[in-house]
């Protein structure tokens, strides 16, 4: 199966089996298997754990294209890191104009100042976890491992930051 390294009746993860399984011919097989059978009409529309599995589904595209092609940005990265609304959203991250810059310089286009960076539409987000601590746990224990190895794939496959990458997603 696609996560021979997950016992979900026991809620254990066995990491010997996971580095065994990445990146192996096995892996990709049951990869294919899943994205043929559950994946309706081949659409890309992932089942919310497959979706969270970033190294999956990029290696596919990195096969298939040259690599410096891509650009990859954590959406936390986005957002601005002022805390008031003319800085756009408060969400610690680099801010907008910092995600449009590295876009712009990724495609070989000259820069570009974002003139409003103002928050529209903005909601209240509700965390869809919370009181659910175990539910929680499992999640951030599955996808530990997954997001370790997406963090290696960037930096040792296209050069990204070991800061930027490595544990970026630590819980």
């Amino acid at each position: 199966g696609l996560l021979p390294y997950w016992d979900v009746e026991n809620k254990t993860f066995d990491r010997e089996v996971f580095d065994t399984f990445a990146n192996s011919r096995e892996e990709d097989e049951a990869w294919e298997r899943y994205v043929t059978t559950r994946v309706p009409l081949n659409t890309g529309s992932y089942a919310p754990l497959a979706r969270g599995m970033y190294a999956l589904q990029c290696r596919q595209w990195f096969r298939s294209f040259d690599r410096k092609k891509f650009l990859v940005m954590k959406l936390e990265d986005m957002s601005s890191s002022s805390g008031d609304d003319a800085g756009g959203g408060g969400g610690g991250g680099k801010g907008e104009q910092w995600a449009v810059d590295r876009t712009m310089e990724h495609l070989g286009l000259p820069r570009f100042t974002v003139p409003d960076v103002e928050v529209k539409n903005k909601r209240e987000y509700r965390d869809p976890l919370e009181g659910r601590g175990e539910l929680r746990e499992w999640l951030e224990r599955f996808f530990a491992p997954h997001n370790e190895r997406f963090g290696r794939m960037l930096v040792e496959e296209l050069g990204y930051e070991e800061e930027d990458w490595i544990n970026a997603w630590s819980y």
